[in-house]
């Protein structure tokens, strides 16, 4: 069942922006939007936050 919930949050980060997403300059700004995003949704140090936070950095695109 924890995996279902991995994996669910993993698609609802490539389900919500199809597009890569801009932010800032660097990796840097990349950590910060996806951190900051993953929190919004999950709570930080759980498995679902990884993964959310994981697909994030993978369709992060950086100048």
């Amino acid at each position: 069942m924890k995996y279902i919930f991995i994996l669910l949050a993993a698609l609802s980060v490539i389900a919500v922006s199809p597009k890569h997403i801009r932010a800032g300059s660097g990796s840097e700004a990349c950590v910060t939007h996806c951190t900051e995003a993953a929190s919004e949704h999950y709570t930080e140090g759980t498995p679902e936050w990884s993964a959310y936070f994981n697909g994030c950095m993978r369709t992060c695109w950086m100048k």
